[in-house]
């Protein structure tokens, strides 16, 4: 099965704090196996050698609480493109049905020389957060979430969200 964030056309998000994400919520309980996110570059990046690491947090209390998953492939800033690519990283969790969880992209360092941005969509219901060092949380704001696909094996969509041609 797969679910991911519904319709919108995909807006830059700089990506300009180490640690930023947006909270999902299983439907249903699902086994997922890959979560393909949008990403790109703008201009030369220096450090080009520097990873993207995709990470699964538990919530606590509304911010992410610990690290449940993290993806076997990281993006380096040498593969981004200066268009948006979908990258599939395979990342295995057993997500248990209503409970909340976090997506979270984390920079070995961040970028210089250019910048790197995130595929996100409008929504105003989703918190997204950010962090310089993945303890400290900023206050989640609402309004955008990651343009993500996730895949896996279960009955139900994620979040109650359909495929959409867009992704």
């Amino acid at each position: 099965g797969t679910s991911q964030s519904g319709g919108g056309t995909a807006q830059d998000e700089p990506f300009d704090t180490r640690y930023e994400g947006w909270r999902i919520i299983a439907s249903g309980d699902q086994r997922i196996t890959d979560v393909t996110i949008r990403l790109r570059k703008e201009g030369t990046i220096t450090n080009s050698a520097e990873k993207l690491t995709l990470f699964l947090y538990s919530d606590q209390n509304g911010i992410p609480g610990s690290i449940l998953a993290t993806s076997s492939l990281k993006v380096s800033y040498s593969s981004l493109q200066d268009t948006f690519q979908n990258y599939e990283l395979p990342l295995s969790y057993d997500l248990k049905s209503d409970v909340k969880y976090w997506l979270i992209l984390q920079a070995t360092a961040l970028p210089l020389g250019g910048s790197v941005r995130i595929g996100v969509v409008s929504d105003t219901e989703t918190p997204y957060v950010t962090s310089s060092d993945g303890v400290s949380w900023n206050n989640p704001t609402l309004g955008k979430k990651g343009y993500y696909l996730i895949t896996g094996q279960g009955d139900s969509p994620l979040a109650g969200q359909v495929l959409a041609e867009d992704m």
